[in-house]
């Protein structure tokens, strides 16, 4: 699985323009093959930043997922950023759920 992690700091006055630039591509993200989730993220502890976090089944699918023009609204979104926006691509090799929460607290 790959994690995507996209962030920026978006100044007051562009917040409107910024939010109209990606809520109308997550459906179509989502819709994607091999789209497990992607959703977008007010921080907060600062209205002004946003996060967009996907993850994909698997590298070839976030490849794809680059080269079509849907795309390009992700990458006008990040030039929005007053600062350096924050940009991870992160590989996953295990996701686990309330089973490690389970086994850690019986421990005790």
């Amino acid at each position: 699985m790959i994690l995507t992690t996209l962030g920026i700091a978006v100044a007051p006055e562009n917040m409107e323009k910024a939010m109209g630039v990606m809520l109308p591509m997550l459906g179509p993200t989502r819709a994607e093959s091999g789209c497990i989730a992607c959703d977008l993220y007010q921080s907060a502890d600062d209205e002004m930043r946003l996060i967009l976090i996907e993850q994909w089944e698997s590298l070839a699918h976030l490849e794809r997922h680059i080269r079509l023009d849907n795309f390009r609204r992700v990458l006008a979104w990040i030039e929005m950023s007053v600062e350096p926006p924050e940009i991870r691509f992160d590989t996953v090799s295990t996701s686990r759920g309330l089973d490690i929460i389970e086994t850690v607290r019986n421990r005790s």
